[in-house]
């Protein structure tokens, strides 16, 4: 009952945060620059993809025609269901390296906007930083986003043969475990404005790790419908900040 209840929690802070955001214009100038980014990775990512990247997998396939008329009964189907499989997997894989590559450069700017959203709705204010501490604070936010962006890119890697696998159930499982960790990386910002290591972020989690598990996979499910993630990287950035300050944070 109480997993459900935390789930549920973190469906809801997503939601909180689409909300916030969308009512308050002043926070919308951060997303301009990360905006353009998208669109400009966007549009590169999938001319690459249908350019180069998938007639590559197709040419992998058996041709029909090297096999004799009996057997090709057999092939002409497989080949269609795998060129199926590996269409929805391309598609999937570019997705997220976009989705990886746009949040990790976009991570400066939706620092500030979930800084200002700490200031106004949560009453925190982060001590002072000189100037070379802001220039190492802005290239440590881009580093952290990106390894944590890489491992949600590696866990999708490596769990998306489940979808066609194990049907439905795989799908559900895969968007569960890359979904948690996709979570993660939204809450890294909160998390850093208080300088917190990585053994004092471990301990935020303690108890709220199923909250982050609804947060994630709501914002990860949604990542399905195509291009969403560019309106919705920065939401979810709004909906992590709300999770952290109401759940995790313990001051």
């Amino acid at each position: 009952m109480k997993k459900s209840k935390d789930f549920s929690i973190g469906v809801s802070a997503l939601f909180k945060g689409f909300k916030l955001f969308l009512t308050k214009p002043r926070y919308w100038h951060y997303v301009l620059w990360p905006l353009l980014f998208s669109v400009i990775l966007y549009v590169l990512g999938f001319w690459l993809y249908f350019a180069y990247l998938h007639p590559l997998l197709i040419s992998l396939l058996p041709e029909p025609s090297e096999y004799s008329q009996w057997w090709r009964w057999a092939v002409y189907p497989l080949r269609w269901l795998v060129n199926i499989s590996v269409f929805l997997f391309g598609i999937m894989i570019t997705l997220l390296t976009v989705t990886t590559l746009y949040s990790t450069l976009a991570a400066p700017f939706f620092d500030r906007m979930t800084l200002n959203i700490e200031k106004d709705c949560f009453a925190f204010v982060p001590p002072e930083l000189s100037g070379k501490q802001a220039v190492y604070y802005f290239g440590s936010s881009i580093v952290n986003a990106f390894i944590l962006n890489l491992k949600t890119l590696f866990w999708a890697i490596l769990l998306f043969p489940l979808s066609f696998l194990i049907p439905y159930v795989g799908t559900i499982i895969y968007s569960l475990v890359v979904g948690y960790f996709f979570g993660l990386s939204l809450l890294l910002y909160s998390a850093e404005h208080r300088a917190m290591n990585r053994t004092e972020f471990k301990q935020s989690l303690s108890g709220n790790r199923m909250k982050v598990l609804g947060f994630g996979a709501a914002a990860y499910f949604l990542l399905y419908i195509p291009l969403l993630a560019i309106p919705l990287l920065p939401i979810a950035a709004a909906g992590g900040t709300v999770l952290f300050n109401k759940e995790l944070d313990k001051h």
